[in-house]
Order: C-alpha cells, then structure tokens, then sequence
C-alpha cells in the first residue's frame, strides 16, 4: 500500500542547504495567553515532515507573536511559512502572513486546521479573502504538508510551478479560479507520526504557564452536525500505539514535576481526545498517568472529554487516574426534535443522565453541556433540558451558545437558511490584541458567529435562557451551595424548582441590577455585521479597552467572578429568601427552613474573600451541625444536626489553598479578567474557606476530609462526596 508520505527524492535538491520551514499556532498573549496549550498540533506536522524530508528541511515551531515577530527581524526569511486556523487565531495568523506575504514575497505561505467552510463555493470565498496564503491544507495535514513542502522544496518555492494533483491542497489558481484537490487519505496508525514531545520540538514550551497537551486518537463515531468532527472524514477512529503514549506522559510528568519544584507549577494535563474512556486502550493509558501521579504528583487534572458511551468503562477509566478527571455527560439537548435535527441520534442519551449518579457513588465530578439555539430550540425545551441535568445530579451544568463553526455542517449557508438562523458576530474572549512586526502595526480580533434566535426561538427567549444560564453559574456549578441542594433532594423536593424561583426572582434591587448590566452586556456586545465589528477593532485604543477588559469579555465568568468578589452577600440573601419561601410553600417543618438558612450562612462564609482579602476570616454561630451535615454522603433528617449548644465557627484557607491561588494568579493574573480565567479552570469549591471551632478542638473527620480533597485534583474527587 502507498505511503501517504512523500516519495524520498535523489535529486541535485537534496545537495541543497535545507528549506527553512517556520510552522506557527500562534495565540494572543496581551490579556492573558489565550490559548495556552503547547503547539503539539503543528509539532505533529512538523516531525511526520521532518521524518519524511529529513535533512532537506530544518523546522521553527512558533506560538507567541512576540517571539515570531522577533525571528522576522533577527533571521533571514522561511522558505515556508505555515499558520494553523483555528476559531481563536484566524485573523491573527492572517495578519502575520499578509505582512509577511508584503515583506518577503517569496515566502510561500501556507495555511491549514479546521476553522475552514465546508462548501466549495464558501471555501473559495475564505480564500479570495485571504490572498496571502498560497496554500490551504484541508482535513488531516502531516502527510498533506509533508507533500507539499517536498513539491514546493523541489521547484525552488516557486508556488505557481506546483501541479494540481497533491492531495488535500485547495488553492486559488493564477487564473482566478477556485481548485481543490481530492482529500488526503487519514493516517491509520498515529505511531507513525514522530512524538513532538520526545523530539524535544517543544521543550521552551515548558516554562511553567503552558499546558501540554496529548492525544491518544482521532476522529469520533457520532455525527453531531455541529461538531467539525460529526463530517464522514472523521468518523473511523484510528489510534497510537501504547508505547508511544506512555513515553510522552512519561517525558511531560517528569518536566511539569521538575518546573513544580522549581516554583514554576501548574498541574494539569489536557488529552485531545473526543471520547476518552470510551476504548479499552484509554484504560492502559489511565495506568501509567496512575504511575505518574504516584512517582512525581503529577497530574492532578486532565482536562478531556470522556466518551459519550460505555459508562462503566469511562467510570474505571476515572477511578484508575484518582478521580484527575471530570466526567462529561454532554447531551445538548434532551429534546428529541432537537437531537434529530442535529444527528445525534446514535448517543444513549439515557445513560448519559446515569452517568452524572455513578460518578457521584465512584466520587467522581461530573458536568454536562447543554447547547442553547440548536435547531429546533424553544425556550420550554431548553429549560427542560437544564431541568433534567440538575435533577440528574451532575456538579456542573456548562451552558454554551451556539457557535456557527467554519467547517460544520450547521454553519452552512444553507443550514443557516433552512432552520431560519438569525446570527450575530462578536468578538471572541481574550482573543485580541496589537503587535509591532517589521516596523508594521498589526491590529487585530478573531470574530465569531453566533445564532440568537432561530424558527422556533425568539431573541427575548435567548436572553431569557441566558438569564438562567447565570443563574445556573452562580448558584449550582462548583458546588458553590452544595449543601442547600442537598438538602432540597433530602426533603424529596426539586432542585430545579428553587433555582427556577432565583430565575424569576425580581424582589431584591442589587441583584436585579447585577442581572439587568448582564443582560445588557449581553446584547451590547452583539454586532449586526462581521466587516462593522472588524474595523471597530482594527484600532489600537479599541484593542486595550478589550485587554483591559472593559469590553469582549466571556461574561458568564466575568458576573460570576464579579459575584463572588463584589456580591457574595446579596448572591446570599437572593438564596435565602428565595429557599424560605419554597420550602414554606412546601409545607416543610420550620427546623429545616432554619436548617436550609443556616446553610446558605455556612456557604456564604466559607466562599468569602477567597480571591481579595484573604486574610479576613470570617466567623459566625450556628444552631445546626452543618459541618457534619456537609461531610455525610447520606444525610439524615433535619432534627439529626440540632445541636445541644449553638457552635461558633471561623473559616479560614489553608496552605495548599493559598498555594494553588498563587499558581493561578501567576498565570493568569488577579483582575477580574485574570480572576474569570482561573473561576472556568479551577473547581471553586476547592478553594472553599475551611471551618473550623472557636469553642472545642476536634472536627478532625472534616480536616481528614479537606486534606483527601486536596490531594484529589483541580476539579476531581468531590468535597465530602
């Protein structure tokens, strides 16, 4: 069978001095490094090319713009110039190649990932746009690049001496015409393409702020149509042998261990994978991370979407790796015109929901994602959606709005005619920034699609949704009022219910305005056209008041970080009154409205000044035990927690807490921008103030409890499960 690499070349080029082949995935850095995985995907591109070409080429891989803008000035020009494309850096990667393209018109200039249209008549148009790409690589690029640079190297980077026959290549022709090549066959077996990591192409990116990244496959069974990976292309899925794998979480734990000893930390470890757990090959891998974790502490998070189906194989998956990983049980949607609109059928929606109670009785945490504005969305079918997802007792509810991505099905013209789209455009969160290149200004935003209404939902049903959506952030993700839930379900009442009664809830003036600016951030960033919103960025005065985070901020994590610094009191007194009068209504036994209002105090004080003012320990007095009641995975009835004496409790943050909040701060930063950052990493709860008695010693069995949490990882076992 052919390779789908190169053929090796005997020609007078190989006495040549190697083609110089800069390969960049490059990222915004201004606010705060916006994509901050390693550049293993082009470092990827770069070995399979490096193995095929050998000494005819010599590679740079780049990820900061500092750093490229700097190889520009100080070294002579590439040969080729590679950019990936991604949602979070096409117009960043265009920039630099269209001054580049201005600068050194010899440069070929090649583009290629998955932010591209999957209709040629759009896919054409994408390339008019950008006329300072030479090239385009479609689908799976290693053995595609690796060809054309062979071609390219060959004609002595004459770009329009190149034939038309190399697979997976689009281009606009010197007559003005459209070309696209047939598509590259995929690589079967990932061994073939040389570890990045083992080639030591990424060590600089071990600096202690950048997050490594692997993958143990590709490609994804499911044909979710808004999903890159729901195309035909990727639906078989091709695998790396295991030896492979554990030398590169081998080669990554012994270095994050080292930087972590250095006081350079950060302890996670993301895996690329669509389906992590689903394949009996993922539980060889969770063996060695399991070696890892005992050998050097490393990792204590994997940040990674687990499979959408054979629960008990992920849930052993999560057991083997100490509980690093949270367990995804995304639905979208539960509504089934909905899911047959977006072809999702072949998912077990109903063990997807059972999946949140194992991962509760194996101490897992658990989320779920729900996606608002799919077609055939209404406003009663994504409420029932959220309702059956917190009813079904995943920890975290991640609510996303529907992102129109290049290269899926639903971002088509015509998907977006057929279910009657309406769209706007935004700028993407922390991707933006101005960077001085050659002498040149280069000003510049990704910019993204969104739908805000479709057929069958309204724009006041968005926003409506959208009001829940903070509600759910505030008041359920992270198990920010975990007890109060817990009580809720032990009184045999619904979840759902109170935090619907929050939604609707207009009775306290703070929190109706901390509502109101949130809305209002929310339609104030939405543009009407791409082209008004592009020029309004292209300035550089625009472009700080983004970096400053007065505009273009995600503002689900803003409000959330504003409520916890700014309105941990009327987030307090908003839970309070709202569960009084549920469970009154309900006819519940006064003790335990006491009880469920002692507890909102209890999270109050424990989530107070965590990021500001730490060293202001709050105190309070209780009349229930609501610290054993916090720490029984069975919880008794209400008049079980009276105590004889009413206890005083202070609440304090212990050392490994105050570590891990220097980790973040010294990556991302302590304004608020910095602060939402760490808030969509970290589980907050982790990060809970502890309590402690001001009257007896004791509690040991909760400072046993918080000492398991904090070995269990960023947002793994859960507290007092």
């Amino acid at each position: 069978m052919e390779s789908n690499g190169p053929k090796s070349s005997d020609t007078a080029a190989t006495a040549r001095a190697p083609a110089r082949v800069w390969l960049c995935d490059l990222t915004y850095t201004q606010q705060t490094i916006s994509s901050d995985v390693m550049p293993a995907a082009v470092g990827c591109i770069a070995t399979y090319a490096k193995r095929m070409l050998g000494d005819r080429i010599e590679v740079r891989v780049f990820k900061f713009p500092e750093k490229l803008a700097a190889a520009l000035e100080q070294s002579p020009p590439p040969d080729i110039l590679g950019f990936s494309n991604y949602i979070w850096n096409c117009n960043l990667s265009s920039a630099f190649a269209r001054l580049v393209k201005a600068k050194f018109p010899r440069t070929v200039t090649v583009m290629g990932g998955p932010n591209y249209p999957t209709e040629p008549e759009e896919q054409a148009a994408f390339l008019r746009n950008r006329p300072m790409f030479d090239f385009y690589i479609v689908k799976e690029g290693e053995a595609a690049f690796a060809r054309l640079a062979e071609a390219l190297i060959d004609v002595g980077f004459d770009a329009g001496a190149i034939g038309t026959d190399l697979p997976s290549v689009h281009r606009i022709l010197a007559d003005g015409t459209f070309h696209a090549a047939k598509t590259v066959d995929r690589i079967t077996d990932l061994a073939e393409i040389p570890s990045p990591y083992l080639d030591g192409l990424l060590d600089e990116y071990f600096d202690g702020t950048m997050l490594p990244i692997i993958q143990t496959n590709r490609g994804c069974p499911f044909r979710c149509t808004f999903c890159v990976e729901g195309e035909s292309y990727y639906s078989r899925v091709s695998k790396t042998r295991s030896t492979k794998i554990d030398e590169e979480i081998v080669y990554i734990s012994k270095r994050m261990a080292a930087l972590r000893d250095a006081g350079r930390a950060r302890s996670d470890l993301h895996i690329a994978d669509s389906n992590f757990g689903m394949y009996k090959e993922d539980l060889d891998t969770c063996r060695t991370i399991a070696e890892m974790q005992k050998d050097f502490g490393y990792p204590t998070y994997i940040s990674v979407a687990t499979g959408k189906n054979h629960k008990e194989r992920v849930l052993e998956a999560a057991k083997l790796i100490n509980g690093a990983l949270r367990l995804s049980g995304s639905v979208q949607s539960l509504d089934p015109q909905v899911l047959r609109n977006i072809d999702r059928g072949n998912i077990d929606e109903k063990k997807i929901l059972d999946l949140a109670l194992a991962a509760s009785e194996v101490g897992a945490n658990s989320y779920s994602e729900i996606i608002l504005a799919l077609p055939g969305d209404t406003l009663a079918a994504h409420l029932r959606t959220i309702e059956a997802i917190v009813e079904a007792d995943f920890n975290t509810v991640a609510l996303y709005q529907l992102m129109l991505l290049p290269g899926t099905e639903l971002a088509s013209r015509e998907s977006i005619k057929k279910w009657q789209m309406q769209t706007k455009y935004r700028v993407l969160p922390r991707c933006f920034g101005y960077f001085d290149v050659l002498g040149e200004k280069i000003d510049v935003a990704e910019i993204e699609e969104i739908c805000v209404a479709n057929s069958s939902l309204t724009f006041d049903d968005y926003l409506s949704c959208r009001r829940m959506h903070l509600v759910i952030n505030l008041f359920l993700n992270d198990g920010v009022f975990k007890e109060v839930l817990r009580l809720i379900n032990a009184l045999g009442l619904s979840k759902y219910q109170w935090l619907r009664r929050i939604w609707g809830y207009e009775g306290d003036a703070a929190f109706a305005a901390f509502v109101r600016a949130f809305l209002d951030e929310t339609v104030g960033e939405l543009w009407d056209e791409p082209g008004a919103l592009a020029a309004f960025v292209q300035n550089r005065e625009v472009l700080k008041r983004y970096i400053d985070g007065g505009l273009g901020a995600n503002l689900i994590f803003k409000y959330k970080t504003l409520g916890y610094i700014e309105n941990v009191g009327t987030l307090a007194r908003v839970a309070s009154t709202t569960l009084q009068a549920y469970l009154e209504e309900s006819g519940c036994d006064p003790r335990a409205v006491e009880f469920g209002l002692e507890l909102i105090e209890f999270a109050r004080m424990r989530m107070s000044n965590i990021f500001v003012d730490q060293e202001a320990e709050p105190q309070g007095r209780f009349a229930y035990d609501v610290v054993r009641f916090a720490a029984d995975t069975s919880p008794r009835d209400v008049a079980a927690y009276t105590l004889p004496v009413p206890t005083s409790l202070a609440f304090t943050l212990t050392r490994d807490q105050r570590k891990i909040l220097e980790e973040f701060a010294a990556i991302y930063g302590t304004g608020v921008m910095g602060l939402s950052r760490t808030l969509s990493k970290v589980y907050v709860r982790r990060l809970f103030r502890n309590p402690t008695t001001l009257e007896v010693a004791g509690l040991e069995l909760l400072g046993r409890q918080e000492a398991i949490v904090g070995q269990a990882g960023l947002t793994g076992l859960n507290e007092f499960s």
